[in-house]
């Protein structure tokens, strides 16, 4: 039986209606309008000045989210336990949303050669082929870390929480009075997204989701047992950001899956498993310095400065094919009318 379907409309129509014509899915009606002044008289200067004197309008630059972005180290797997995480506790509640994904999407990104001043002109991506899954996955892991961010206080939220091995991350680590939730993160825009109870699939094609968000719930819940022995289990959790159709044809059995600006209300309305001293104790636990491993700091100080520059030349790309395409809608428009208006005279002196 078909337990609900829900069509995304996370926003007013003019919201939908930009974020599909630019290809991001963030934007909104007042940002995207702001954006699209500043990149008007760009355009202008770029067409009316010779190359020498074309002066760069001034970018906005586009918050990472609701928390503190500063560098944090990245940590590496640790043998002995089989999970792995930095053993400052500060520097761990300090890493910010995507911290990780977007360092690897620098890296992929720093081989990608430079667009020339007609390519960016006309709008074409600064992304190179490799590098859109990385940056879609650092914007919505972002996404759901500035909801996040505004839990009440008692929850406690870590993000980029390295477990298994180097290349094995939990988006998000969550404690509160609701229990302890792993959040895995997935930005698939204008998609078909339908859950079954053991099956998950992405406009047909099944994906193999639920069971890694199983396996990372179980790694945590090992690793709080192994010293709070009655606490709950934890809770694995799928979050899908913008999807054009989310259908759950029957819920699974372990896996919560949930769209993005249903997180929040879902967490704070959960009936309270935990009491203020556990959720201390679990939080102290998972950011104990006696748990986990330290490892050098090997994050650029400027991770985020370098993800916010891309974010606004990936925004500005948007906003540039767009004109042209408006601009080529009114072209072809004002053609077929002077066509018209010339065959209507060639008749009219027959």
């Amino acid at each position: 039986m078909l337990d609900r379907v829900v069509h995304f409309g996370v926003s007013a129509f003019p919201n939908r209606a930009i974020r599909r014509l630019t290809g991001v899915s963030e934007t909104s009606f007042r940002q995207f309008a702001t954006d699209f002044r500043g990149s008007l008289v760009q355009a202008a200067s770029a067409w009316m000045r010779p190359a020498n004197l074309v002066r760069q309008s001034p970018r906005r630059r586009y918050p990472l989210s609701g928390t503190a972005y500063s560098a944090a180290p990245v940590a590496r797997f640790n043998s002995a336990r089989g999970i792995a995480m930095t053993s400052d506790s500060a520097m761990m509640l300090e890493k910010f949303a995507a911290q990780s994904v977007i360092e690897l999407l620098l890296q992929v990104q720093g081989s990608v050669p430079r667009r020339s001043r007609f390519a960016r002109f006309v709008g074409l991506s600064p992304l190179g082929a490799d590098s859109m899954s990385w940056y879609l996955g650092a914007k919505g892991e972002i996404v759901v870390g500035s909801m996040l961010a505004t839990l009440p206080p008692e929850w406690t939220v870590l993000h980029a929480v390295p477990i298994g091995s180097s290349n094995s991350e939990i988006d998000h680590l969550v404690v509160g009075p609701g229990g302890i939730f792993t959040i895995t993160t997935k930005n698939h825009p204008r998609t078909e997204i339908c859950v079954g109870r053991n099956t998950l699939q992405i406009d047909g094609e099944a994906v193999s989701y639920l069971r890694n968000a199983e396996y990372e719930a179980e790694r945590v819940t090992i690793l709080v047992r192994d010293r709070m022995p009655l606490v709950a289990p934890v809770q694995p959790v799928l979050v899908f950001v913008d999807p054009r159709l989310f259908t759950i044809e029957h819920k699974p059995e372990q896996v919560k899956v949930l769209a993005a600006e249903d997180l929040r209300a879902w967490l704070v309305r959960l009936h309270p498993v935990l009491s203020a001293g556990e959720v201390q104790e679990v939080a102290d636990l998972l950011d104990s310095p006696h748990v986990w491993r330290a490892l050098p700091d090997t994050t650029p100080d400027d991770l985020s400065e370098r993800f916010s520059e891309l974010d606004a030349q990936v925004r500005s790309a948007g906003i540039r094919r767009m004109l042209w395409g408006l601009f080529a809608g009114v072209g072809a428009v004002a053609a077929g009318y002077v066509t018209f208006r010339l065959v209507e005279a060639a008749l009219a002196t027959v």
